[in-house]
């Protein structure tokens, strides 16, 4: 098993164990619940184009999408699941050697953990680990258009404030993408991710 790997298995394990603990005080953020999110992307990328040359840039943009989730809590220890569907709008257009290259980020989704504590009846602080797989898009006058799939392991924390069956969320994530087999290009990725959210609560 890799060490991401293992940092996933653990901190599925933890997440687990706090939401099926979940003590009879009744919390303001346990259960399910459903949300939208939007934030700011920028995506720094190095590598090289087979036969033409290498690039080192960061390409950013807005993106945003929707979530899933289920907490619980044991005491003030807080742990939940989610889910993540939504569109990454991080784009790098520039130049190879004088020649014209792109990659666009575009549909992402994965699942992470959120491991926190509940500071205050309506006052969440949290960390955050998951697995998330963008899809992007490579262009160049050399090749033709790729279109592949970056897996990566995202790691980040946040703060969301309860109001009656509404949480607004703000989280930074960073993501560590493992390098995609594209043929022609070499691609080295790396994502922070500043978003804020609306969740609500059954």
């Amino acid at each position: 098993m890799t060490n991401k790997s293992w940092v996933f298995a653990a901190a599925f394990a933890t997440s687990l164990s706090m939401a099926g603990a979940a003590s009879a005080q009744n919390s303001n953020f346990e259960g399910f619940y459903v949300g939208g999110q939007a934030g700011w992307s920028i995506v720094e990328a190095d590598g090289s184009i087979t036969g033409v040359g290498t690039f080192d840039d960061d390409g950013d943009g807005l993106g945003g999408g929707g979530f899933i989730g289920y907490g619980g809590t044991n005491g003030i220890l807080y742990g939940s699941i989610e889910a993540e569907l939504g569109w990454d709008g991080a784009d790098w257009s520039g130049t190879v050697l004088g020649t014209p290259a792109e990659v666009e980020t575009r549909l992402t989704g994965g699942v992470s953990f959120r491991v926190g504590a509940v500071v205050a009846d309506n006052l969440l602080l949290y960390g955050r680990i998951g697995w998330v797989r963008t899809n992007a898009e490579a262009t160049h006058i050399s090749i033709s258009t790729q279109d592949e799939n970056f897996d990566g392991l995202r790691g980040g924390a946040g703060v969301e404030g309860k109001f009656g069956n509404v949480g607004i969320r703000g989280q930074y994530t960073y993501t560590d993408y493992d390098d995609p087999d594209i043929p022609g290009w070499v691609i080295d990725a790396e994502q922070h991710l500043f978003r804020v959210g609306v969740a609500y609560y059954f």
